[in-house]
């Protein structure tokens, strides 16, 4: 899993609540360095599982000496997103996809809306950043399906799925852990 040519492969195989817990970890490490670009918190290399930077302790003031900004306002929020969310990252990306030329259509991400193995009859697993096209969301599709805030929604085919099943059937329910279940983190700024 660390060697560097998966590095842009999703992530698969975790529980939902391993899910959560990386958006809130991401979470807690962006607005770290944040606080220590803008010169408010010192850099930690001593930090431990107990005694960690984290949004919550930073402000509650429970974090080392050091005492909440002022000036923070809003806070890196990273979580899973809902299905309106989804549906509406979907939508921008066939948006992208449908403005590209014949050559890019050729050479790019249109591809992986209509590749698939016709041995096995399922779609192959593309790295996140295969293609390069500016504003692109990658792989919403026949990638992994994607865990959503609903613990019971997954949304997306994924390469175990028939490349004959039809796009409309895409929400569905996988409880446990999974090699075609994956997820992304969608963002916001949250006030505080």
């Amino acid at each position: 899993f660390r060697h560097p040519a998966y590095r842009d492969y999703p992530i698969v195989g975790i529980t939902y609540q391993q899910m959560k817990d990386f958006c809130n970890w991401r979470s807690d490490r962006v607005c770290e360095y944040m606080l220590i670009q803008l010169g408010k918190l010192d850099w930690d290399t001593t930090q431990t599982a107990t005694s960690h930077f984290t949004i919550e302790g930073y402000l509650n003031g429970s974090y080392g000496n050091y005492q909440p900004n002022a000036d923070f306002t809003k806070i890196p929020h990273y979580y899973l997103p809902s299905l309106e969310e989804w549906q509406k990252a979907e939508k921008y990306a066939q948006s992208i996809y449908a403005g590209l030329s014949n050559y890019q259509k050729r050479k790019g991400p249109d591809q992986f809306y209509h590749l698939f193995d016709h041995y096995s009859g399922t779609h192959p697993v593309y790295p996140s950043r295969k293609y390069e096209v500016k504003n692109a969301i990658y792989n919403l599709q026949r990638n992994v399906s994607e865990q959503l805030a609903d613990s019971t929604q997954m949304v997306g085919d994924n390469w175990k799925k028939p490349a004959s099943l039809n796009e409309d059937q895409n929400l569905f329910y996988q409880p446990s852990p999974s090699v075609a279940k994956g997820f992304r983190c969608a963002f916001q700024w949250k006030s505080i």
